[in-house]
């Protein structure tokens, strides 16, 4: 009897992970889903906490492209920056390096517009 439930306690902790992946990816794509229909709505910044709930659930590096393209979009040339730079990172032979390092240098270029305008302000 003991090595009965032996067995079956063992068998349900190798399961566990599993089911645990299941349920965080599960829960990434709803919040990945909900992102898109905000992105496409344009209410960016609620697209960007939807991304972000994803990111943090499933760790997707594309993910960091999209809250990137959300605070561009929003207008956030220092957040849009540092999430492009931030998806380069562990994907260092992304298919869209040129288009994003292109991002890059457009957030780079607002943000010092932005740092002139406080200067001459």
């Amino acid at each position: 009897m003991r090595l009965r439930v032996a067995l079956v306690l063992a068998v349900l902790c190798a399961c566990l992970p599993a089911w645990a992946d299941e349920q965080a990816d599960a829960a990434a794509r709803a919040a990945y889903d909900e992102g898109q229909t905000y992105y496409s709505l344009r209410p960016f910044p609620k697209a960007i906490e939807a991304y972000r709930r994803a990111y943090e659930l499933s760790n997707r590096p594309s993910l960091l492209f999209n809250i990137a393209q959300g605070y561009r979009l929003s207008g956030d040339a220092t957040q849009a920056k540092f999430f492009y730079e931030s998806y380069l990172r562990p994907v260092s032979d992304a298919p869209n390096r040129a288009e994003v390092e292109t991002r890059i240098a457009e957030m780079e270029a607002a943000i010092a517009r932005t740092q002139r305008e406080r200067d001459d302000a």
